[in-house]
């Protein structure tokens, strides 16, 4: 089984091997075909665009993780101006600064974030969460494409029971 990694350059590349290895998966992070890819979390939502500049949707399962969700959007507050994939319709939102970041454990999965996808078609939204009074996207998906806000690699077993469905959904 070939699981892409999507390499940043600041992301969080090394926790997401360290869960696909427990799965007994050996992830790569450049060329060759894949049956999957996924796109990490951490880093900046225009230096993210950067590095998949280009990346096509295709008929691959995808795998977007907090940032590499919010890069499946039209656009991000944290870059105005720049666009975003465009893969699912909808924007990246700041959290209201009272409650930002929102880090920690939340119902069993790690967060940690400053923005929240608000997409437009309501049927995306898959799972959610609530923080401070307000409820939030935690996993959308469309298709191929599944984003969560939430780090599975860093979520302990829920994390790897979450990665296990999704890897079993398509393989």
């Amino acid at each position: 089984m070939r699981i892409q990694i999507c390499d940043f350059g600041v992301g969080n590349i090394a926790s997401i091997k360290w869960a696909l290895r427990r799965l007994g998966i050996t992830p790569t992070e450049k060329g060759g075909s894949s049956q999957a890819r996924i796109l990490p979390g951490v880093g900046s939502f225009r230096g993210a665009l950067a590095a998949v500049n280009g990346l096509d949707k295709g008929g691959i399962p995808t795998l977007g993780i907090c940032l590499g969700m919010q890069l499946f959007f039209e656009s991000s507050e944290e870059a105005p101006g720049v666009p975003g994939l465009g893969w699912l319709k909808g924007e990246t939102k700041r959290l209201p600064s009272k409650i930002i970041p929102h880090k920690g454990q939340n119902d069993g999965y790690w967060f940690d974030h400053s923005f929240v996808v608000t997409p437009k078609n309501p049927e995306h939204v898959l799972a959610a969460f609530e923080y401070e009074g307000e409820v939030y996207p935690a996993v959308v998906g469309d298709g191929n494409l599944l984003g969560c806000q939430f780090h599975p690699e860093k979520s302990r077993d829920k994390g790897l029971e979450f990665l296990e469905r999704w890897i079993s959904s398509w393989a």
